[in-house]
């Protein structure tokens, strides 16, 4: 799939520009007297028919028959009603019942002689009757005035969204399953496809009951989800009749969707089809009652140059992953793995040398190194880790990040280099505060010869009797440590830059010494050519004398 022009800075502001237009205005839709009037619900009745429309195999529009089973008060988004359909025609019989990617599709009733949009086909049944459904009653979708993820009625679930993925392997997918499973307020449905469309020219126009593809990552990866237009009003676009991830804020890439098949499944079959590289628009709200998306906007890209040198040959990953937090890092870390499983093609110790170079807009780019050895896997460790730095910038409680690119190279070798802190004794015995002393460390590398190291460090003025020397290797956190193994107090956006920038690596030894009331102060920093692992602790005591020097 071709990528689109890399964006600068202006192009992922303006994207952050509408999603902001787009919350202060508090719903998606705007008023248009061009949509169609919404059904009553107070008149919703069993036995009243009508209709509901879908893209089907072959990109052609498919009309099915809707009959009123009840309606179901009080079991929707925010308490609002739901109403239970009976689906039938020849399309839900060769689909076998309600498929996954007909989330969305509109369900139209007449009401006094003109046809009225009663809602999108949102959830099913899994276990019972396949062509029985809940709609969302098209006022909750339009509205979107609940703010968090309703639990379904009893016994249903959201009509499974087909999350259509090209380019990942099994471990990698398998990681993608672990990390949607975790970020999504409902199950989703893994299905592996293939790349993008590979159509240049414009799409068809949205309507009702078109299929569209919510794109979380393209490129060299491909990872979008499937679901059905309910209304195109002007250039808003309302669909699924239920929650993608259940976010709220978001930023995704809206896509043109072509649907190949419908696939059979003994308990939901589902769609099968590719997704356009036309980015439509941007999805805004992630919402109970639906997803929002506005077409002409630009959603906020971070384009990924990954690229991975392995055993004398270089692979490298194209792909651009949507900003919207705290998905982005994550999202990175599962393409470094399918990057690495390309490249490595084995599951076995090693070690890994990576390097981030992440633009950020307003700024100087954030540059990072790190390494890993790991005595199992070493491609999933590097791959966890390649999304920990990213994490915690995605995460930072006091602005919101704006990446515009990010340029990740790793070097990954079978080769084991990390070493274990094995001792670390005192050149003298009793000690004073403020006086320099000689401290001796025996290392072992992996299936090296044991080192000695002797290093020289000043101790604090202030120090008494209960402080402690800690030796260990950066990469071992200390018991009160902040998340991401950060052992300082941050108070701005700069100074977590600052520390990221700073920050010792796994490949460094630290030497520091905790005093009687709990405080850290780092006395040595010192690098060596492995991973250094363990700590190791030393009380200090000091020489009774130790107060009379002072004075």
């Amino acid at each position: 799939m071709a990528l689109a022009t890399a964006p600068g800075v202006a192009r992922v502001l303006l994207g952050a520009l509408a999603l902001a237009l787009a919350l202060a205005s508090g719903s998606v839709a705007a008023q248009d007297a061009r949509r169609l009037p919404a059904f009553p619900l107070d008149l919703v009745a069993p036995g009243l028919t009508g209709y509901g429309l879908t893209m089907g195999p072959g990109d052609r529009l498919e009309r099915f028959e809707v009959r009123v089973v009840a309606l179901q008060s009080g079991m929707g988004p925010a308490g609002s009603p739901l109403v239970l359909v009976e689906t039938r025609g020849a399309f839900i019989d060769a689909a076998g019942g309600v498929a996954a990617g007909m989330s969305g599709s509109p369900v139209y009733l007449d009401h006094a002689g003109e046809r009225t949009l009663l809602g999108a086909i949102g959830y099913v049944f899994p276990d019972a009757d396949g062509r029985l459904a809940l709609v969302t009653p098209i006022e909750a979708m339009r509205t979107q005035t609940a703010t968090l993820a309703s639990p379904p009625p009893p016994g249903a679930s959201p009509v499974a969204t087909p999350m259509l993925v090209a380019g990942l392997g099994a471990r990698a997918l398998a990681m993608l399953e672990r990390t949607l499973h975790e970020a999504a307020s409902h199950p989703l449905t893994l299905v592996q496809a293939g790349g993008a469309g590979s159509a240049t020219g414009p799409s068809a126009p949205l309507e009702p009951g078109s299929a569209i593809a919510i794109a979380l990552v393209r490129g060299d990866v491909d990872i979008a989800a499937i679901g059905t237009v309910t209304e195109v009003v002007g250039d808003e676009v309302l669909a699924l009749g239920h929650p993608f991830l259940g976010v709220g804020p978001s930023g995704w890439i809206l896509s043109p969707a072509s649907i190949t098949a419908v696939v059979p499944n003994r308990r939901v079959p589902f769609k099968l089809g590719t997704v356009g590289n036309e980015v439509l628009g941007a999805v805004l709200s992630d919402r109970p009652a639906g997803i929002g998306a506005r077409l002409g906007a630009q959603p906020p890209l971070l384009p990924v140059t990954l690229t991975i040198d392995a055993g004398g040959e270089r692979t490298v990953l194209r792909f651009e992953v949507v900003t919207s937090e705290p998905l982005w890092p994550l999202l990175v870390a599962v393409a470094t793995l399918e990057g690495l499983d390309r490249a490595w093609q084995r599951m076995s110790p090693g070690s890994a040398r990576l390097a981030w170079e992440l633009e950020l807009a307003g700024g100087p780019p954030l540059r990072i190194l790190e390494e890993v050895s790991h005595d199992g896997d070493v491609t999933l460790e590097t791959a966890r880790m390649a999304g920990a730095p990213l994490a915690l910038l995605a995460r930072n409680p006091f602005e919101t990040p704006l990446p515009t690119g990010l340029q990740l190279l790793i070097e990954v070798d079978d080769q084991r280099r990390d070493g274990e802190i094995v001792e670390a004794l005192l050149e003298t015995g009793p000690v004073r505060a403020g006086a320099t002393l000689g401290v001796f460390l025996r290392l072992q590398p992996w299936r090296r010869q044991s080192e000695v190291h002797a290093l020289t460090i000043t101790l604090p003025d202030e120090l008494a009797e209960g402080a402690e020397l800690v030796v260990r290797g950066a990469g071992e956190p200390r018991d009160d440590e902040h998340e991401g193994g950060i052992d300082t107090l941050i108070l701005s956006y700069a100074e977590l830059l600052t520390v990221l920038r700073e920050r010792p690596r796994s490949g460094d030894l630290v030497i520091e010494v905790q005093g009687a009331d709990g405080r850290w102060q780092v006395l040595e920093r010192r690098s060596f050519p492995y991973l250094v692992r363990g700590v190791e602790r030393v009380p200090l005591v000091f020489t009774e004398d130790t107060t009379d020097d002072e004075e």
